[in-house]
């Protein structure tokens, strides 16, 4: 046999083992690529307006605004997020149909936003709410709640120089029926009760700034 031939063939085999290896592998990858559901909840909506601050905003718009501004960045910035938001225009939506949205999708995450009041005008900074439970069901999904709770009020902190007024423990509906399928957190993004917390959350800089860094707290939870 010419020798020459011989290596040739062997090289051309060789390579054609290499290239097929290859593409086993990358054809692995794709097929496991994990695309990530979240749930955005734009709280309020319709004749429910949510908190109104001393000019007449409503909460119901900044909840919206900051919904659809996560769900943008998201579809941007990390494609194998998938983002389902349960209104996307100013309707009202009971509290019962929210989280059935996580449910129905088999989501991966649920977040309601919402803005804060107090009587006290001075109250500031984000609160993050978990449900107040314990059943055995909901442990696994509370804790990976806690997981991206520590994660969004360490970035307030560090993006925006938000005062943390914790991790909180609460009994609310849209939590206590999603608990038990999703992680899920309901987020306070700052009070409308005070005067200058409610401007920068009804301006374009703080509608873009807490939703960049709802968006970068999502991506980090995923690990993306």
């Amino acid at each position: 046999m010419n020798t020459k031939y011989w290596v040739s063939g062997l090289m051309f085999l060789g390579l054609k083992t290499i290239l097929t290896a290859q593409s086993f592998t990358l054809d692995n990858v794709r097929q496991n690529e994990k695309i990530y559901t979240v749930v955005i909840d734009a709280g309020h909506g319709g004749h429910d307006t949510g908190t109104i601050d001393k000019n007449g905003r409503y909460e119901k718009d900044i909840n919206l605004f900051v919904a659809k501004y996560v769900k943008l960045y998201l579809n941007k910035y990390a494609p194998d997020i998938k983002v389902i938001l349960t209104r996307d225009t100013d309707v009202f939506l009971p509290l019962k149909r929210r989280p059935l949205y996580a449910k129905i999708s088999d989501a991966d995450l649920f977040i309601s936003l919402h803005c804060n009041h107090n009587p006290n005008s001075i109250a500031q900074g984000a609160e993050i709410y978990l449900q107040k439970t314990n059943m055995n069901n909901a442990k696994f999904n509370l804790r990976s709640a806690a997981k991206f709770g520590l994660i969004l009020d360490r970035n307030l902190k560090q993006k925006l120089n938000y005062k943390s007024r914790g991790i909180l423990r609460s009994n609310l509906q849209v939590l206590r029926e999603s608990i038990s399928y999703v992680p899920s957190v309901l987020v306070e993004m700052g009070f409308f009760s005070n005067q200058e917390e409610s401007s920068y959350l009804n301006s374009k800089k703080g509608i873009k700034g807490v939703s960049l860094t709802v968006s970068k707290s999502i991506m980090d939870y995923f690990g993306i």
